[in-house]
């Protein structure tokens, strides 16, 4: 169980990871197309390829936990919530 749990947790770091760089691009898209709305206009445009990037970034395979890391992940929130600490060898 140690080891799907330790799968688990690198699941979920990547997912965040996926997760930052898609809010990441959404608001560095958002900043570039009101700076060029309001200083330099041809900026705009590099916004709108900001905004496919994001959602390229949606594309990437990869998204949920796979069926293996599902009962892990019941299992480390009980562990979390309970505060049982696994046994010791």
């Amino acid at each position: 169980m140690e080891r799907r749990i330790g799968r688990y947790r690198d699941e979920t770091a990547r997912i965040r990871g996926k997760t930052a760089l898609t809010y990441g691009f959404a608001v560095a898209g958002g900043l570039v197309s009101i700076a060029g709305a309001l200083i330099f206009p041809p900026v705009s445009v590099l916004g709108g390829f900001i905004s496919l990037a994001s959602v390229a970034v949606k594309l990437l395979p990869g998204d949920g936990l796979s069926p293996d890391a599902r009962p892990a992940a019941m299992f480390a929130d009980a562990r979390r919530h309970f505060g049982w600490r696994p046994p010791a060898r």
